[in-house]
């Protein structure tokens, strides 16, 4: 597969599959380290809500879309405790996997949904609030502007968007280009080359010579991949993939060929799963012009308020940060 189809298929069913798989082998409740200067300046967001959504009291029906790990709920869970609160907290999300652990991992009772932010499976006008984290994004830009459609009179909206010339959004095309790079050399094909001329009983030092050339130029590829491109998930996931392709040469004989070309062909997957959440990730970021076009949109809608504000970290965006509301009866 091309890096072209591989784009065209980002936002389908093989996108979902990986973010499933990310949370299926992940931990929901510190997918987001608690060190990151980006993890607490979110965090102080949904703590400053949280407050200030409890200091009104009552009932309110809160729902967050592409919840994901559970980052928002967990805030409102840790606010919602006081006895004058009646919240109905509910979760949506396309992962199945993410919302098994946080039901697990919930202090409070939780409507955890799983289903498709772009179609969410609620009535409109039943929602006092709607929230989102880095989520909604991915479903794209209807389901942003469609988000409104759920407000009761007097509920609101808050969504962390993804900005398209953040921090996170260079890292995601750092880690993608990686990955890019290590697919495009070749490396898990000329491996499998080799194995395969072992296993066929081909052991004349010609043909040997041959597979070890073929199996050569992609390896180099490879470590200069690695020498030029700078620190990041993709690079240690590609330095852990190199180690062990030269561990499998060097002590060839001690694996089964079978367990040889299971494991390339896990590494693969792993390798496609992976772009396919950092690609997800660069389209679902949102420029200047997305979003004042989502801000028109909702204003169309009768939504007051409309905001879009800029959660910068060490100087660089990080988020937008959006809000509206509808007006009352």
């Amino acid at each position: 597969m091309s890096a072209d189809d591989m784009d065209n298929h980002a936002a389908g069913p093989d996108a979902r599959g990986a973010w499933s798989d990310y949370w299926r082998e992940g931990d929901t409740e510190h997918a987001l380290p608690d060190d990151n200067p980006g993890t607490r300046a979110l965090a102080s967001v949904w703590r400053g809500y949280a407050t200030k959504l409890a200091s009104r009291g009552g009932h309110a029906r809160i729902v967050d879309l592409a919840c994901g790990g559970g980052f928002v709920l967990r805030h409102l869970e840790a606010a919602g405790h006081a006895p004058s609160l009646n919240w109905e907290l509910l979760g949506l999300d396309i992962a199945g996997p993410a919302l098994e652990q946080l039901r697990k991992s919930a202090t409070t009772p939780l409507q955890l949904i799983v289903g498709d932010a772009a179609r969410p499976p609620f009535v409109d006008g039943s929602m006092t609030v709607v929230l989102s984290q880095f989520g909604l994004e991915y479903a794209g830009q209807e389901a942003l502007s469609g988000a409104a459609r759920l407000l009761t009179p007097a509920g609101e909206l808050l969504l962390l968007v993804h900005h398209a010339e953040g921090a996170v959004a260079a890292s995601c095309r750092a880690n993608r280009d990686i990955v890019d790079g290590v697919l495009a050399c070749g490396a898990l094909e000329a491996m499998r080359h080799w194995f395969e001329q072992r296993a066929s009983g081909r052991q004349r030092p010609l043909a040997r010579s041959q597979a070890t050339e073929k199996l050569r130029e992609p390896i180099g590829a490879m470590e200069s991949l690695l020498q030029q491109s700078p620190q990041c998930p993709a690079r240690q996931l590609v330095g852990r993939m190199h180690a062990d392709i030269a561990r499998l040469y060097t002590r060839a004989d001690a694996y089964a060929t079978a367990d040889v070309m299971q494991w390339l062909d896990g590494m693969r997957t792993e390798l496609m799963s992976y772009r396919q959440r950092m690609q997800g990730m660069l389209q679902a970021a949102r420029g200047t012009a997305d979003i004042q076009l989502l801000l028109s949109d909702w204003t169309s809608q009768g939504l007051l308020n409309c905001n879009a504000d800029v959660i910068e970290v060490e100087g660089q965006p990080l988020a937008w940060q959006l809000t509206a509301t509808r007006p009352g009866v």
